[in-house]
């Protein structure tokens, strides 16, 4: 069940205008047959005759209809979901129950169409390797978009571990940062240790464009292993970042943090350096 913070989602706000696109085009098509009706059975007198030559008048309104939605109305709710994209009006959002895919495909794709960075943080990373599940098709697609995607690991499973390194062999633009196991952290202080434990089930995303000027945060606050599904998510859109940049700066110095605090010595060289991540 998702629940939102407003009235303004795009899909809401597509799916109420269809269904009043429909009303309306109900509406005409009986005012128009009624009006018909009446009209050729005062010309007529004869009630078989009007039923007959009433079918004109609705035809001809389904036509119109059919002509209005795919011309005008079509076109001008097309571009208004464009404009309202790329403007990053696109509101926040808590889902208390969600995926990556179904929740943050689309958002992801305005924020990344031209290229861009992408953060992401998994603890077993599951769905990167769940079958028939389309978050690999999703990263990859976004790699070969030219995007740099930077993917912390807390604990991925043998699975995940062989999709992102062979991400890694063949993408220079994917930094695969694997978290080793406790035993070989350094010595993190106390703070820094609660955040890599937290770090297991609580997973931000972070999306940038090439210019810097949309950024939005994807945070699930609980993600169980072996599982798509996440709970007590929240999306900051772009305009939630401009408004409010330490959003997105907060998180991206969070990870880098718990990165930095394992001091992760011999295993760094593995990790490339991507002087491009905001």
């Amino acid at each position: 069940m998702t629940t939102k913070t407003g009235h303004h989602d795009l899909d809401y706000v597509f799916k109420r205008n269809m269904w009043k696109l429909a009303r309306w085009a109900t509406i005409s098509v009986m005012v128009a047959g009624a009006g018909g009706w009446i009209l050729i059975f005062s010309l007529t007198n004869n009630l078989v005759v009007a039923a007959g030559m009433a079918v004109i008048p609705i035809s001809w309104t389904l036509i119109l209809v059919y002509i209005a939605n795919e011309t005008a109305i079509k076109k001008f709710w097309l571009l208004a979901k464009g404009e309202l994209a790329r403007a990053a009006l696109l509101p926040s959002e808590c889902v208390h129950k969600a995926t990556i895919v179904d929740n943050l495909g689309d958002k992801l794709d305005h924020v990344l169409a031209d290229g861009g960075t992408l953060i992401i943080t998994g603890g077993d990373c599951y769905p990167i390797c769940a079958k028939d599940y389309g978050w690999h098709n999703a990263v990859q697609k976004f790699l070969e978009r030219g995007c740099h995607v930077v993917q912390y690991a807390v604990e991925p499973t043998t699975e995940a571990d062989t999709v992102f390194a062979r991400l890694d062999d063949e993408y220079e633009q994917f930094a695969y940062r694997k978290m080793p196991p406790p035993s070989k952290w350094g010595e993190p202080d106390a703070e820094a240790q609660a955040l890599l434990n937290l770090l297991r089930r609580c997973h931000p995303t972070l999306a940038a464009s090439t210019d810097g000027n949309l950024k939005m945060v994807w945070l699930e606050r609980d993600h169980p292993p072996r599982t798509t599904q996440a709970y007590n998510c929240q999306y900051w859109s772009p305009a939630d970042i401009r408004a409010a940049p330490e959003i997105y700066d907060d998180m991206h110095n969070l990870l880098n943090s718990a990165w930095t605090a394992i001091q992760v010595g011999d295993d760094a060289d593995t990790t490339k350096s991507l002087d491009a991540v905001h």
